[in-house]
Parts: structure tokens; sequence; C-alpha cells
């Protein structure tokens, strides 16, 4: 079992639909389903804590989502006041997704097994840049994924790289040139999918290689990745920022949750580690008896619950749901160590980046990040771990606030009543002084980005920053 996650794009809300058929309404299974939300984000929410001493009253929460259940006249309404009780906690990874409106069935099936790999998602390509006068685009197709250029402005040459999210699985062109190229059709068994993703992994990092060794070649004065709108994504985030700084990058710190869940996965972990460990040299024995050390310790911790119920009646708790015992954003090898771990036989269980082959430091001089209200999970990873190295300067608007998503991969919790899924991270990431990543990021230098700024008003607004700048290295 190898380490994956999916962050997710989250930025564009909850996700709304009607049920298959009309029923007969009952406002008791409502009220069970509403308790059964809450029983479940007790055990399993992560940023439970941050929402009840940062954003709200917990017992506000319930109290406002109980009437409105009470209140409720049909099945829509009393949805209604699930969605807004998710809705309160302004995290993007918080979400309920209603049953479909219907089942579609026959047609023709996928034309491509990257179907699942890569369902798309990446909108907003081309982002502001390109609407400011005198924007040089890097030509050639590398472009219609992560769009590049150089733009002059009051006298300072910027280079671009647009990312609009991270990850292959939201262009889909990746993954459906490569199969196209080694002639994989729909007859595609799990090894050959992800060998097939593993392929998609790496070119998308590739994309990212070439775009900015051609904008380095411009000899800009600066770098700036514009992250506006990209809600977010996967752990290429983490690879392509060390590609823009020589800096060492040491990754956020993560807190995990005290969940069956975590406990079957460290499990699991410590069981693939300790057979591969008498074929190993002495030296490296010695390492992944550490590791087998920290994934032990954290594994007991998660197996003792806490007990947060009395959080919703905005009571005190003498313990925390979450557990921290050296596991990092990359892994159980933090980013900042990737020498210690390359070509090891527990490389791709305990280090992320292992999925996406980089080349760090391409770029090495000043650098600036554009993140906005839009920018989520993902991108806020990027933006924080690059800032809180001193590696970069955040520009912009404050971001989403999505943090730390889904590190066992997100499975729902489907709800008795109604059936509705609901979605909760079950991780926190840290940010340097201890906060956690779900506040967002706040820039060094304010922009006034708003989400509804067509594209001309957007570039209008970052050449006057970008004019007022004194650049300077991180």
């Amino acid at each position: 079992m190898h380490l994956k996650r999916l962050c997710g794009l989250v930025a564009g809300g909850l996700i709304l639909a009607q049920p298959a058929s009309a029923q007969e309404f009952d406002r008791t299974g409502w009220f069970a389903d509403l308790e059964q939300m809450r029983d479940a984000m007790s055990l399993g929410y992560a940023n439970m804590e941050w929402a009840a001493s940062e954003r709200q009253s917990l017992k506000t929460a319930w109290d406002t989502a109980y009437a409105a259940v009470g209140a409720s006249t049909d099945d829509a309404s009393a949805r209604t006041a699930l969605t807004r009780f998710a809705s309160s906690f302004a995290d993007g990874h918080v979400s309920v997704r209603w049953p479909a409106a219907a089942a579609q069935s026959g047609g023709a099936g996928p034309a491509s097994p990257c179907a699942g790999l890569a369902p798309g998602g990446a909108s907003d390509r081309q982002g502001a840049f390109p609407g400011m006068p005198g924007y040089e685009p890097v030509p050639g197709d590398d472009s219609a994924i992560l769009a590049a250029g150089l733009v002059t402005v009051d006298g300072k040459r910027f280079g671009v790289l647009r990312i609009p999210a991270f990850g292959q699985f939201a262009f889909p062109e990746i993954c459906n040139g490569i199969a196209a190229a080694r002639s994989i059709g729909t007859a595609c068994d799990e090894a050959c999918l992800e060998d097939l993703e593993k392929a998609a992994h790496a070119e998308f990092v590739a994309i990212a290689t070439r775009q900015l060794r051609a904008l380095a070649a411009g000899e800009p004065d600066a770098l700036i990745i514009d992250l506006a709108r990209n809600g977010g994504g996967d752990d290429s985030s983490e690879a392509i920022a060390r590609m823009v700084t020589r800096r060492p990058l040491r990754s956020a710190r993560i807190g995990m949750m005290r969940t069956p869940a975590w406990t079957a996965k460290l499990d699991s972990d410590i069981e693939e580690l300790t057979a591969m460990r008498p074929s190993l040299a002495a030296a490296d024995r010695a390492t992944v008896d550490g590791l087998i050390a920290q994934m032990t310790a954290a594994r007991d911790e998660t197996r003792t619950p806490c007990d947060r119920s009395p959080m919703w009646r905005d009571e005190p708790v003498s313990c925390s749901q979450l557990v921290e015992t050296g596991l990092s954003a990359t892994g159980w090898i933090n980013g900042h160590d990737a020498d210690q771990v390359r070509g090891k036989p527990w490389e791709a269980l305990t280090f992320s980046l292992a999925s996406y082959p980089y080349e760090a430091g391409i770029w090495d001089g000043p650098l600036y990040v554009v993140v906005d209200q839009g920018s989520a999970s993902s991108a806020e990873q990027f933006a924080s771990v690059l800032r809180d190295n001193d590696a970069a300067v955040i520009i912009g608007a404050p971001s989403f606030g999505a943090g730390c998503g889904h590190w066992l991969g997100g499975e729902p919790v489907r709800l008795n009543n109604s059936g509705g899924e609901v979605s909760m991270p079950d991780c926190v990431r840290y940010r340097a002084d201890g906060a956690n990543e779900v506040g967002g990021i706040v820039p060094d230098v304010l922009i006034p980005l708003r989400n509804n700024d067509t594209r001309q008003q957007r570039a209008t607004r970052m050449r006057a920053a970008l004019a007022s700048l004194t650049i300077t290295s991180p």
C-alpha cells in the first residue's frame, strides 16, 4: 500500500442534487440524519477544534441547524438545513452530496481508461496576465496546460507561470495522450492503470519543468506563480514548489485523527515496512526501524479516541482528537530530507513525492506567488510551504481556507435516512507558526482582487501592484 491521497478541487462549493423520487416527508428521519452528521464530525472532522476556537460557537451552529430541521416542511427544506450546517464551517473540504436526480444508463462506455484517472477540472487556464499590455506568451503545446509568458511592468520584467490546478487529474489530455501513444484501450487492468497514472503524474511535472526552463531562459527579474482561482489538486504542489527555489523546504507538520481508518492505514504501513526489513542492509534496517517506531506510536494513539461531544454544548474538553507524531505533508519522510530516501525500497510508502520526479531549483531568483479567494487546498499548501521557508513573497487576496484534505481518500459518511454523503477532512496541515492552514493564507502584499472581477479588472489591478513592487529576494 503506497502513500496516496487527494486534496481535491474544493472551491466550487457544495454539490446539490435532487433525490431520484419524491418521498413522504419524515422530519424524524432528518433529525436522525442531523445527529448522525454531528456524531460523525465529533469523531472524524479534523478541523473541529479550529472551528470552535476561531470561527463560531458549535452550540449555536448546532442549535441553528436543529431549529431549521424542526421548521422544515418538506425534504427540500430539510436538505437545505443540513447543507447550511455544513457550509457554516466555511471549510472547503466539508460538504454534503445528495443522491443524484436519476441514474443515467446506456450509451457508449468510456473511450479511454483515463476517464477515472483524469476527470478534468482545470478552469481559467490562462489567468489574468495574458490581458496585460506587452505580455509575451511562451509558444508550444505545453502552454495549453500551464500557460507561461513574460511581461514588463514599469521597467521590471516578470516571468509568469499559470497553474490553474495541481495534478494530472485536472487535465484529461495528458493521460489521454499517453494512453494513445501506448495504444492502451479500455481493457486496462489495475496494474495498467497504476502505471498510466504514474506516467501522467510525471508528464504533468515535466510540463512544469519545460515551462520553467523557458521562462528562466528569458532572464526575467522575478518569477510569478499565478495560483488565483486554483482550487487545489494533489502533492505535485510540493514537487513544483521545490522546482522554483534552491532553498531546502521543510514541509508542514500533519495532524492525523484518532479514528479506526487511521489505525488501519498505519497497521498496513507498519506491516509492509516490517516485511521488507529482513532483506535490508544494517544501516537501512535502522532507518526503517525508526520509521516503524514513529508509526507504531501514532497507531497506538489513534486507538484511543477523544470524546469531543461537549464541544457542541460549548463546553471544554481535556483531550484532542488529533495526533501529531512525525508525519509531514510529504509523508513520514519530510521533503527537507528527500535525498535520504531516494531509490530506497520504502520510498513510495513513506514519501509522497516519489510519484513526481522533479528537478529542484530550476528557478533561483525573486519569487512571487499570487493567491486569491479561489486558491484552496493544494494551492494553499504550495504557497505556505514556500512562505514558511522564506522562499517566496505571497501577493494577492486572502485565500479560500481549505487546508489539508482527504489523506486517506475521503470516504464519505452515508446518512441513513436521506442517503446524503457527508465529506470532511481527516488531517490538519500546520503552518510554521503552529496555525492551522484551514485559516487561509494572508498575502504579504494585498491586492484588491475580487471574485466577480472580470479578466480585464484583474489584469489592471495586478499590473498596478507589480508596478509598485520593489523586487527583492525573499
